[in-house]
């Protein structure tokens, strides 16, 4: 029988795989078209509650977190900070306001990925899904990103399209997402550990 911790495990590694290729193909249309953050700004990452993402594309993050021993430390930071303060991934720079870095670059969610990508808008015009500095750096007038839209639609429904556990399809400011991530990684932690401990017991009883 599959435990839900193998469950877990199973659809954390299946959701990598997808989110780094996703990564890649964001990473490829971003060079090859020049949209390039300015170095170090992580202005976005200050503003938690505009990056929503499922708890099942936090997987990744939270096995990360979880193996390295850190459950208690975030949980306690989301806690604390609740939705409104910055990701708690986000490392920034001391005294520089709206810079920094991601304390989980390969595992950051879908929205963060396609930061810099392109979708179309209603009328078929391709949009940037940016900041203003990179909106302003590509206007709708680049007909170099124009050209090569990214359809940044179709790639997040086929990235969602994997999670199928209702629980994992629901969706949070990026804090939220990942505590909810982290709980359901500790339950079937601890719920694999009973069985483990009940086999045992079973098991010295006919020793």
């Amino acid at each position: 029988m599959t435990t839900q911790l193998e469950q877990l495990r199973h659809t954390t590694t299946d959701m990598g795989e997808a989110l780094a290729r996703l990564g890649h193909k964001t990473n490829q249309f971003c060079s090859k078209n020049n949209v390039i953050c300015k170095p170090g700004c992580g202005a976005c990452c200050e503003r938690p509650g505009d990056v929503w993402a499922t708890v099942g594309e936090m997987l990744p993050m939270a096995w990360d977190v979880f193996e390295r021993g850190d459950y208690d430390l975030v949980m306690e930071r989301i806690s604390r900070d609740d939705t409104d303060a910055m990701c708690v991934m986000f490392k920034p720079t001391t005294g520089h306001k709206g810079f920094g870095r991601c304390g989980e670059y390969p595992n950051r969610p879908i929205t963060c990925i396609l930061f810099g990508a392109t979708t179309r808008n209603k009328d078929g015009e391709s949009k940037l899904l940016a900041c203003r500095y990179l909106t302003e750096q590509h206007s709708k007038t680049d007909h170099a990103v124009v050209a090569d839209n990214l359809d940044a639609e179709s790639l997040t429904w086929q990235t969602k399209s994997r999670i199928l556990d209702s629980r994992l399809r629901e969706e949070h400011p990026i804090n939220k997402a990942l505590k909810e991530a982290l709980k359901l990684i500790q339950w079937a932690n601890y719920a694999s550990e009973l069985i483990n401990e009940r086999i045992t017991m079973v098991g010295n009883t006919f020793i």
